[in-house]
């Protein structure tokens, strides 16, 4: 750059010197003389010096930074392109000055809500004076007076009794000038009371009452004045005339409410309106008509005094008062608990023949010898008599009440009534099928303790509270109210035990448990109730066992109920204490998986080790299903549950017909946990099915044996006892005719046993088959699932009686399902499309037109398709100006963020500069205060050594 142009100094001095521009300090007297000579003015010479500097100023040739050259990587000949060549700085100073502009002063006012606009004449023009402005304010003014100005300034001038320009103006009426009218008569003189008359001799057209006709111009011109005064009137008095038919309306319209006032009357008071007496008609018209014109006015008077009665009746009616509150859920558990106190205490009483008159004592006072107590609400017997004379069956419409030897009957309504309450809760409870199980022990014991413990307890616990055959003559006694929350299971077997509780009364007790220790009404209440979940599972485990193991039929049925009545108390208590239940759940849940891995490793196929589920733990895997949501992909409860069920499914060995049951119950299970939203895969399931109706088929011949075998082996179901010694006797000895209903507490405690139980249980596979079919249609793999089953099933078909038996039945409905998902199931093929060519990789040049070519560059800008291009190009330019619209919103931002920092350093320079003046200020009135201190010192010191002279 210094080559022979010089530096950018050398090069600024030359551009002035050339342009004719020196500095006036260094001229010459004599440069200054002959250019004052000169016939150019010196405004002149200014303005061409500013003209000069801004041509320099504005060619930046001497300046390579102000340009910014973008170098192309092909020089064209002739070609311009746009751009190539930039300012960045004078774009930038642009840009300043534009947001100086706009965006500043945005930014200023932003926390102003409102503008004033000075409209005044000249205010915002700056070109003119203040005296200008004034001025010419002034002259406009007076314009607009004098009528000279718009339409508002001629309106007023035709009023104006001013005088303007040396015209005088004067008052006319009806075209004559009042100065003329002499002759007018005057006003009275005012009289003693002050009140001015005018003169009765006077006429209305000399009081100004004139218009009359043919007082203003002929017809044949404009209307004059009275013709349109007259019109006015005319509208007036038609206007008036429909406001009277409108008041007429009205009256008509109040009188017809008023004779309707009656029967309104009637719906607020919710009372008939008396009738009118009517006048007979022996009196004759004559007697009539003098009658009512004698009676007219006081019957007005009396229909008066009516309605004003009726309206002070309406203003003095008492306001309607507002409901009480409804109670809250701590205030209605209260009650509840309350009620039951007092019930048991009442109930107490009565047992040991104390007197039971709550009033009485809480008042203070007895009741007189020989009155009897009023009835109560456990009364059953007839033995008393309220104070009206009434007795139980009148009060409570028990009948006659009963006589002698009828006190066994008297119990069992006794127990029905409690049997019926019981129902009733049941009905509020969840409604499902089969029956609950559980077992007894907790997760921290060890194995052996807790299987022996367990057993023990079942064992132990069932005398105690076995319950009675239904029928049974035995008076129970009456159910206590209160009960305390038991911690343990053992706790409340003492409290079923003791009171003899039977097992439908169960719902009762936990009911009154659960209002009298609610958690709003103690503390601790919470927590037991949460420990309470857990003798509920156990109390259902017990139950399941019980009925399990029960001969009876009736009894065992009694407890299998219980097992239900439960559900609903757990599944409320679960849903207000989810993790104290889930908690109690995994325990029981993981007790049962050690017993299960325990019993598998002393050995599967022994008899004597435990490996299929009981009663009891087929009743817990049932509550857990029903309890928690079994369609969650991971649940703290559902997720073990399905883990154990598939566990006992996979492993656990077909040893006898309660294993095999057990096995169909945990199928059924699964059906009913997946057959909602969830429809997960079990393989488990499937194979367990297959190994149940296998077990149970009469495939007893060997060539049918083989091909069992070979399909199980060709679609890979396990079949580990098929045809082992173990499983021997399981098959039916003959085909069950119809379908049976399964007795499951019979089939797992041993009690049905031989062909009957194998019917029963070919009966429920052929029904799960049935039920899996339908839940796992249209899965992909539906045939490789059904078709194994399909096939055993074909094998006995030739046997079977027919198609209406439950396997032809099955069969059937297997065969149609299956061919609906074959007809569905496409084989995989190739795709069908046409030949892909190699790729090439020779350029593309696009014919722009006019024989011009170009190279594509990949941007899609030689895409056939024009609208593909046009939107290829339309959201380029889309992308483009996002990126200038990010750009220059920070770029405003930058500014605003300089703009801020000036400002405080502006604040901050003030704030120095006034602190420093204060302490200016205060320095200059310290140090005037230490000079006076130096001079009163000075003086003191004199003044002491004068003295002391």
């Amino acid at each position: 750059m210094a080559g022979s142009s010089g530096s950018q100094l050398a090069q600024l001095k030359r551009q002035v010197k050339d342009s004719g521009i020196n500095d006036r300090r260094q001229e010459s007297a004599a440069a200054k003389k002959r250019k004052r000579g000169a016939q150019a003015s010196e405004q002149d010479t200014a303005a061409a010096r500013r003209a000069a500097l801004a041509r320099i100023k504005d060619d930046r040739r001497f300046n390579p930074f102000d340009e910014k050259v973008t170098k192309q990587k092909h020089e064209v000949l002739g070609r311009k392109v746009k751009g190539a060549v930039g300012r960045p700085g004078l774009a930038k100073q642009g840009g300043l000055a534009q947001r100086a502009a706009t965006l500043l002063p945005e930014y200023q006012n932003r926390n102003r809500s409102s503008t004033f606009i000075d409209r005044r004449f000249g205010e915002s023009d700056a070109t003119m004076t203040p005296e200008e402005r004034m001025l010419e304010r002034f002259t406009r003014e007076k314009q607009k007076g004098a009528g000279s100005g718009g339409g508002k300034g001629k309106k007023a001038a035709l009023f104006s009794l001013n005088d303007e320009e040396g015209q005088e103006e004067e008052l006319t009426h009806f075209g004559r000038s009042l100065s003329g009218m002499g002759n007018l008569p005057m006003l009275g003189d005012i009289d003693e009371d002050g009140a001015g008359q005018i003169d009765s001799y006077t006429t209305g057209a000399d009081h100004f009452g004139g218009f009359e006709e043919g007082a203003g111009e002929s017809s044949s011109g404009p209307k004059t004045k009275a013709e349109v005064m007259r019109e006015v009137m005319a509208k007036s008095k038609m206007h008036k005339m429909e406001r009277q038919q409108m008041r007429d309306a009205d009256d008509e319209l109040r009188a017809q409410l008023d004779d309707e006032l009656g029967d309104i009357r009637g719906l607020l008071m919710q009372a008939p309106v008396p009738p009118k007496p009517q006048p007979g008609a022996a009196d004759g018209e004559a007697s009539t008509f003098a009658a009512g014109a004698v009676a007219g006015p006081s019957a007005e008077k009396k229909k008066a005094a009516e309605y004003d009665s009726f309206v002070r009746e309406l203003a003095f009616e008492r306001r309607a008062k507002p409901q009480e509150r409804l109670k809250t859920e701590e205030e209605l558990a209260e009650e509840e608990a309350e009620e039951l106190r007092k019930a048991e205490k009442s109930r107490l009483k009565r047992m040991r023949g104390e007197v039971d008159d709550s009033d009485d004592e809480e008042s203070g006072r007895g009741r007189p010898r020989g009155e009897k107590r009023a009835a109560q609400g456990d009364d059953l017997d007839d033995d008393f008599v309220d104070g009206e004379g009434q007795t139980a069956a009148d009060i409570y419409g028990l009948g006659s009440g009963l006589g002698e030897g009828e006190d066994d009957q008297g119990e069992e309504d006794d127990d029905d009534d409690d049997e019926e309450e019981s129902e009733e809760e049941q009905d509020e409870a969840l409604e499902v099928d089969g029956y609950g199980e559980a077992m007894e022990g907790g997760g921290d014991d060890s194995e052996e303790e807790g299987e022996t413990r367990t057993a023990s307890a079942i064992k132990s616990a069932k005398p105690a509270a076995k319950p009675k055959a239904a029928g049974t003559a035995a008076k129970a006694p009456a159910l206590p109210f209160t009960f305390p929350c038991p911690s343990a299971h053992k706790d409340f077997l003492n409290i079923l035990s003791t009171h003899s509780v039977d097992p439908s009364q169960v719902p009762l007790v936990i009911k009154r448990i659960r209002a009298l220790h609610h958690p709003s009404l103690a503390e601790d209440n919470k927590f037991k109730l949460q420990a309470f979940i857990g003798v509920l599972l156990d109390h259902a485990l017990y139950e399941a066992r019980a009925a399990s193991v029960e001969e009876d039929q009736e009894s065992s049925h009694a407890h299998s109920s219980c097992v239900d009545s439960l559900l609903a108390p757990l599944f409320e208590l679960s849903t207000a204490y989810p993790r104290a239940a889930a908690h109690h759940f995994v325990t029981k849940i993981s007790l049962m998986e050690r017993n299960l891995t325990r019993g598998l490793s002393r050995g599967a196929i022994n008899p004597e080790n435990r490996t299929s589920p009981g009663a009891a733990e087929l009743a817990l895997l049932r509550l857990a299903g029903l309890i928690w949501p079994t369609s969650d992909l991971n649940h703290p409860v559902t997720t073990p549950l399905m883990l154990l069920e598939a566990h006992y499914l996979a492993h656990c060995r077909i040893r006898s017909h309660s294993d095999l049951a057990a096995s169909l119950f945990l199928t059924s299970l699964v059906v009913q946990q997946q057959a909602g939203e969830a429809k997960r895969m079990v393989p488990e399931v499937i194979n367990a099915v297959t190994n149940a109706v296998l077990l149970l088929l009469p495939i007893n011949k060997r060539k049918t044996r083989a091909q069992a075998m070979e399909i199980c082996r060709r679609y890979a179901v396990p079949t580990p006892d098929f045809g082992e010694r173990h499983a021997e006797g399981l098959n039916v000895s003959s085909l069950p005719e119809d379908g049976r209903r399964a007795d499951l507490f019979g089939l797992l405690s041993g009690r049905v046993t031989g062909s009957d139980a194998a019917q029963d249980l070919l009966c429920v596979a052929l029904s799960l088959v049935v039920s899996l079919s339908t839940l796992y249609e249209g899965t992909a793999a539906y045939i490789e699932l059904f078709e194994p089953v399909r096939a055993i099933l074909a094998l006995v078909a030739d046997s079977d009686k027919g198609a209406a038996s439950p396997i032809g039945m099955t069969l059937t409905h297997l065969e149609t399902k299956l061919r609906v998902a074959q007809s569905s199931r496409r084989p995989i093929t190739l795709h069908a499309h046409r030949a892909v060519p190699l790729a090439s990789f020779i350029p593309k040049f696009d014919d722009g037109g006019r024989g011009s070519r170009r190279y594509d560059n990949g941007r899609g800008s030689s895409d056939p398709d024009a609208e593909r291009a046009q939107a290829a190009k339309l959201r380029a330019l889309v992308r483009k100006e996002k990126k200038g619209a990010v750009r220059e919103l920070r770029r405003d931002a930058q500014f605003l963020a300089q703009h801020r920092a000036e400002e405080r350093r502006e604040e901050a320079k003030e704030y120095n500069r006034k602190i420093g003046k204060i302490t200016a200020a205060l320095g200059e009135e310290r140090s005037e205060e230490k000079r006076r201190e130096r001079e009163k010192e000075r003086m003191t010191r004199r003044r002491k050594e004068g003295g002391g002279k």
